[in-house]
């Protein structure tokens, strides 16, 4: 269920599929498989589609696009059971009525569901929900980036900073583009934290001019302030 917008295009066809011509470049001509594509023009947009793994019959009797000022996106969904929910994607500031009730939310994403006897569930992540009786509050922790060791795949942060082993951190790159890491291990360094990651950090740090030059293609670089976030999510 793709939420669409007036002009949009859909465009179906063939393309290479490389994976099965494995290591045989030569393979790659042999195989093609099928694409759709969702094209739509001019400035920023922000797509949402709503996938149901289905096993018997779908669940899924509506999926509706709503104007919530402030929202991205709000996207509500409603199942053959009589349950709704409605996702909200970078609600900022929005206050609207939804189910007979007023949702707040300044968040990166909130999602609120109401069965059909009245019971309601809501996830926030990275911001603070409040909706009828829930409210909610998950935080963002946020560090600049002081050091990067590729070698030792590290990445040190300003002050204390304990992300749990396993979990996912990220990095933003001046505002132009995220990179997401696993922590493997975390290590006070002074007022620092030093975190090492499971992975190659991929780029290269200068700290004086606040740059990061990315070591494989396209080797774009970002100059500005980097900064490191764990996203919570409450429920």
């Amino acid at each position: 269920h793709t939420v669409v917008d007036a002009g949009d295009e859909v465009i179906l066809g063939t393309n290479l599929a490389v994976r099965p011509a494995k290591e045989n470049d030569g393979d790659v001509d042999k195989y093609r498989r099928a694409f759709a594509m969702l094209r739509r023009h001019g400035g920023e947009s922000a797509f949402a589609t709503v996938i149901e793994p289905i096993r018997g019959e779908a669940q899924i009797a509506a999926v509706r696009s709503l104007e919530l000022p402030g929202a991205v996106r709000a996207v509500e969904v409603e199942l053959a059971s009589g349950r709704r929910d409605l996702a909200l994607l970078g609600p900022a500031g929005v206050e609207a009525q939804w189910q007979g009730e007023t949702v707040a939310a300044n968040a990166e994403l909130v999602l609120l569901s109401r069965d059909a006897e009245g019971g309601s569930r809501a996830v926030v992540v990275a911001g603070t929900l409040a909706w009828g009786a829930i409210s909610l509050d998950a935080p963002v922790s946020e560090h600049g980036l002081v050091a990067v060791d590729r070698e030792a795949k590290t990445l040190t942060v300003e002050g204390a900073f304990a992300p749990a082993v396993g979990s996912v951190v990220t990095l933003d790159h001046a505002g132009g583009r995220v990179s997401a890491y696993t922590v493997a291990s975390v290590t006070a360094d002074g007022e620092n934290t030093r975190i090492e990651i499971t992975g190659d950090p991929g780029f290269e740090w200068d700290a004086e001019e606040q740059t990061s030059t990315f070591a494989y293609v396209p080797h774009t670089s970002y100059a500005g302030a980097h900064v490191m976030r764990q996203r919570v999510v409450a429920r």
